[in-house]
């Protein structure tokens, strides 16, 4: 039976533990059936992902349509929200029953494969049985780990403010194509003077490490050099602290204990979908993720712009990347699925644009006559951002401990935010956790 979620059940699931089973019905993390097969002799994989429930239903598609032309290969889905998903993946880790696909992030791969959890998929690629011969190369070596591929990109996207466009013409706020941090903080402020007490312009995102990112990109540097270190310093945190700090008390963004609410459940929980907040920074991907929550149309908007002559922070991102478990017994099928999701016409048409522009020239081709007008959206806003001058290269790989550094920042900024710590201090004691977490 196919499940159908209303928005209220949506928001339950992506609030709590485990945001939505798939398929066969998964049991708690942890009870992957990884290596055993029915008495038919069924091959049974398990996938995790993080996500949606709009990303569930898409990627429960993609399985049947797999299963129809690999009939002894039974996959089960699970997924959860991006907060959760790494404890739960660890817990099954340590359990013995990880998962045979796992979708895979830019900040935490470095680790997975140091701690050898994922597959080399070199032997597939020159096979083809993951067929890369059309990939968009800027994308594929962005996600290389040692040179070597653990992952494959699912898409890329550019980091994006989405917001609430018809919160935006009842404020009667016009939002210019470009601002600055300081007139990004104008235009909040103003929009929370025209919308009332109780609905803020932008989320509190002081504790986003992909917003900290482009801030620290704007100065000329790298979150981690390429020997695995800060490549920021202690200043470099109190200045964001800092300019946070102005905004919750000018009440442009929406109030800490509101924002400490909002970070637990990934985009169901957002303030924008909750109607508290006009903005939020994210990737641009999201854009559907957003707009299946919301009545209110959504729009995107390039993120703000450093000081003039400051470099380009934002940079074509691996939206996430499938991998395979080094612990797999099914190799063959595990990686025919993963190439069958980055080329299978039927497949390609299902997944879209959801997970980030595919690498792949003839998806997009295949692709771009039935883009609807919010994914339209998210490609013309990659093609602009491309342009813009405001994006570069991330030539360095987050290293083993990035993830680490992440919780260092939601731990810090929220501490910052209640006042139990200053601005100073804040940004000492998030740079001390976060050269602990790289093993300095």
């Amino acid at each position: 039976m196919k499940t159908i979620y209303n928005r209220r059940q949506v928001l339950q699931l992506g609030a709590g533990s485990v945001a939505g089973l798939s398929l066969l019905g998964l049991a708690a993390c942890g009870g992957s059936s990884n290596g055993s097969s029915s008495a038919g002799g069924t091959k049974n994989m398990q996938l995790f992902f993080w996500g949606a429930a709009a990303r569930d239903k898409l990627t429960r598609q993609t399985i049947q349509l797999f299963e129809k032309k690999h009939t002894d290969v039974k996959i089960t889905s699970q997924f959860t929200a991006f907060d959760a998903y790494w404890n739960k993946l660890s817990t099954q880790i340590a359990g013995g029953t990880p998962p045979d696909l796992i979708q895979m992030d830019m900040r935490y791969i470095a680790e997975y494969v140091k701690k050898g959890l994922l597959l080399d998929l070199s032997s597939a690629i020159s096979a083809k049985t993951i067929d890369l011969s059309d990939f968009d190369q800027t994308l594929l070596t962005g996600s290389l780990v040692n040179g070597k591929s653990y992952g494959i990109p699912l898409g890329g996207n550019y980091q994006a403010f989405i917001y609430d466009k018809d919160l935006v013409a009842q404020a009667k706020v016009t939002l210019p194509d470009t601002f600055t941090w300081d007139e990004f903080g104008t235009v909040c402020a103003n929009l929370a003077k025209a919308l009332g007490p109780n609905i803020f312009g932008t989320g509190d995102e002081s504790t986003n490490i992909t917003a900290f990112e482009i801030w620290i990109r704007q100065r000329g540097l790298d979150l981690y050099t390429a020997d695995g270190k800060l490549g920021f310093k202690a200043d470099d945190v109190a200045s964001w602290f800092s300019y946070w700090d102005k905004l919750r008390k000018s009440k442009a963004c929406v109030p800490i204990d509101v924002a400490a609410e909002a970070i637990t459940g990934g985009t169901p929980t957002t303030n924008i979908v909750k109607g508290k907040a006009v903005f939020t920074l994210t990737l641009s991907n999201l854009v559907d993720a957003f707009q299946a929550l919301m009545q209110h149309k959504v729009g995107i908007h390039m993120t703000p712009t450093g000081a003039q002559g400051s470099q380009g922070g934002m940079y074509l991102k691996t939206s996430q990347l499938m991998s395979v478990s080094s612990k797999t017994k099914y190799v063959d099928d595990a990686t025919k699925f993963v190439g069958f999701m980055i080329n299978d016409p039927e497949a390609v048409k299902v997944l879209s644009v959801e997970r980030g522009v595919p690498g792949s020239a003839k998806a997009k081709e295949l692709l771009a006559p039935s883009l609807t007008d919010s994914q339209k959206m998210v490609v013309d806003y990659i093609n602009m951002v491309s342009k813009s001058g405001q994006s570069r290269p991330k030539q360095i790989l987050d290293p083993s401990g990035a993830g680490a550094v992440e919780q260092a920042l939601i731990r810090t900024a929220q501490a910052v935010g209640f006042g139990k710590q200053t601005v100073t201090n804040g940004a000492q004691s998030f740079y001390a956790d976060a050269q602990k977490a790289l093993g300095g």
